[in-house]
C-alpha cells in the first residue's frame, strides 16, 4: 500500500510539474517558459507595430535554434528568449527592445534584425531595421545585449564614437561561419563590426 502510494505521488508529480521541473532536475541556464517569446510583454506600441508592418515575420523561438545555436544561446545565459532583447542601445536614456524576426512560415529562409527606441522617455517608438538578410537560415541566429565597454578599442571602436553603454550582438552558429555581428549606435545610427565570439 506505501509503495502504491509513493508510485502514485511520483507520476502526480511528473505530470504537474513536467520533466524540467521535477524536484532534483537539473537546470540549464535561464529557466525557459512555453511563452518567453510571446509579444505580448512588449509594450503595446511595439505589439501594434510588429502586427502591422512585421505580419509575416515572427519572434525567434528556442525551438527554432539548430543544436548548436540552443547551445550557445543557453550557454550565455541572456534572457529567456532568442529573439529578444532590451537595453541602453542607442544610449538615449529610454530602453530600447530589439526583436529578431523570422519568416512566419516554417522552412523559408532569411531574417530580419529590428530595433524599436524612442528619442524621448515619453515619445513614440520608431523601428529602425538594422540587419536583413534574404538567404541565411534563421536557425542559426539569436541576439543578446552586451555591454559595449567589453569591445571598445578591441574592434575599432574609438571611445569618442560610442554614444550608448549596450550593443545589440546577433550570433551566428553556423558551422562553416561561426561568429557574430556587434551593432552600436553613433552618431544617430547604427554602425557593425564583425567579432569573435
Amino acid at each position: 500500500m506505501i509503495f502504491r502510494l509513493a508510485v502514485a505521488a511520483m507520476v502526480l508529480g511528473v505530470m504537474v510539474c513536467g520533466p524540467h521541473e521535477r524536484a532534483g532536475a537539473e537546470s540549464h541556464g535561464v529557466a525557459f517558459t512555453a511563452d518567453a517569446c510571446d509579444v505580448s510583454a512588449l509594450p503595446a506600441e511595439i505589439q501594434t507595430a510588429l502586427k502591422k508592418d512585421y505580419d509575416e515575420w515572427r519572434v525567434v523561438r528556442e525551438a527554432d535554434l539548430n543544436s548548436m545555436a540552443r547551445a550557445r544561446w543557453q550557454g550565455a545565459k541572456v534572457g529567456a528568449c532568442p529573439g529578444l532583447a532590451a537595453g541602453a542601445i542607442t544610449g538615449i536614456g529610454a530602453k530600447d527592445y530589439a526583436v529578431l524576426l523570422v519568416p512566419a512560415h516554417a522552412g523559408d529562409r532569411g531574417y530580419k534584425l529590428v530595433v524599436f527606441k524612442r528619442a524621448t522617455e515619453t515619445s513614440p517608438y520608431e523601428a529602425v531595421k538594422v540587419a536583413e538578410s534574404a538567404r541565411v537560415k534563421p536557425q542559426d541566429y539569436f541576439i543578446r545585449v552586451v555591454p559595449l565597454e567589453d569591445w571598445v578599442d578591441g574592434i575599432r571602436i574609438k571611445k569618442s564614437q560610442v554614444s550608448a553603454p549596450d550593443a545589440l550582438e546577433l550570433v551566428d552558429s553556423d558551422e562553416e561561419k561561426y561568429g557574430a555581428e556587434l551593432y552600436f549606435y553613433t552618431g544617430g545610427k547604427f554602425k557593425s563590426e564583425p567579432i569573435d565570439d
